[in-house]
């Protein structure tokens, strides 16, 4: 979490199995004194099997996108 805010971090999505432990992470930036990040929690994605996909068993495509420091854009 820290290296969020040292990011500037405003935005995180990730899937519906985090909703849980949302609120204990919001006030734990409330407590560093920090401006909580927007939270979206968004379906699992399942294979046709209708089990969550998985990195490891199933064959996904991955890509990763690395913004330069300079031009990382801190808002949407």
């Amino acid at each position: 979490m820290v290296d969020d805010l040292d990011e500037g971090i405003t935005h995180v999505i990730r899937g519906d199995e985090h909703l849980s432990n949302t609120p204990k992470q919001q006030l734990l930036w409330e407590a560093l004194g920090a401006e909580p990040p927007m939270w979206v929690h968004l379906p699992v994605i399942v294979n046709e099997k209708r089990q969550k996909l998985s990195k490891r068993r199933d064959k996904v495509a991955r890509w990763r996108t690395t913004w330069p420091r300079a031009s990382c854009p801190r808002r949407w």
